[in-house]
């Protein structure tokens, strides 16, 4: 499950996410000094106006950052703390491996033997193996963690 922060007017009914905006650690309606109170952080629903729509995600971030997002946030049998700034954390992570993409075309050509590589190259191996084995046994979080700290950066 995809949780998200709650939030409630002061009477009683549930305000929908896009309707707060927050300053200062507080909670208000958008655009007023209205406070809001927040609540716990709950499965997703319609009935708690607590959801985000995928398109709006996505819109902001790209899909890829969100789905690095889902991947990596939390073991797979745990619920998912939806956050902007986790979001925001992926959403830099795919900048800098675009980045990377963009840099190959200045490496040496395959198979040539450049000077300061080996170490790299064992590196990369053992980041490999490491994923392999983390998708082998289903921990997703562990294996884009591994590769988020692998010597790419």
């Amino acid at each position: 499950m995809v949780c998200h922060e709650t939030y409630k007017g002061h009477n009683g009914e549930w305000i929908a996410v896009d309707e707060v905006e927050k300053r200062g650690g507080k909670a208000y309606f958008k655009g007023t000094d209205n406070e809001v109170i927040v609540g716990r952080s709950e499965a997703m629903s319609k009935s708690k106006k607590n959801g985000i729509a995928p398109e709006t995600i996505i819109d902001v971030y790209g899909a890829d950052t969100i789905r690095w997002f889902m991947l990596s946030d939390t073991p797979p049998e745990r619920d998912i703390e939806w956050t902007n700034d986790g979001a925001e954390g992926n959403w830099r992570f795919v900048q800098r491996v675009w980045r990377l993409i963009d840099e190959t075309g200045a490496l040496p050509a395959a198979g040539t033997k450049a000077e300061g590589t080996s170490e790299l190259r064992r590196a990369t191996h053992r980041a490999i193996a490491a994923v392999t084995d983390d998708l082998e046994n289903l921990r997703f979080n562990r294996a884009v963690a591994q590769v988020i700290r692998s010597p790419t950066r």
